[in-house]
């Protein structure tokens, strides 16, 4: 399986860590507000305190986030 990491956990990131879990890919969060990867936490995710890190972490990196502006932070 994939190493994946996924940045944002709005709506579409939670969807897409939620099946990327079940589907059994090892997964790393990243979120600028930390309260929102709890239940990916309980679910095998694994959390990190960065974005460099999540990107780091894997070989395919997710960003799901408001705009372009927002991904530039």
């Amino acid at each position: 399986m994939a190493n994946i990491s996924i940045l944002g956990l709005g709506a579409m990131g939670q969807a897409l860590a939620t099946r990327f879990l079940q589907q059994g890919h090892r997964l790393t969060v990243w979120n600028r507000t930390p309260d929102k990867a709890v239940p990916l936490l309980a679910k095998g995710a694994r959390e990190v305190k960065s974005a460099k890190d999540a990107i780091a972490a894997s070989d395919v990196t997710v960003m799901c986030v408001l705009d372009y502006a927002a991904s530039q932070r």
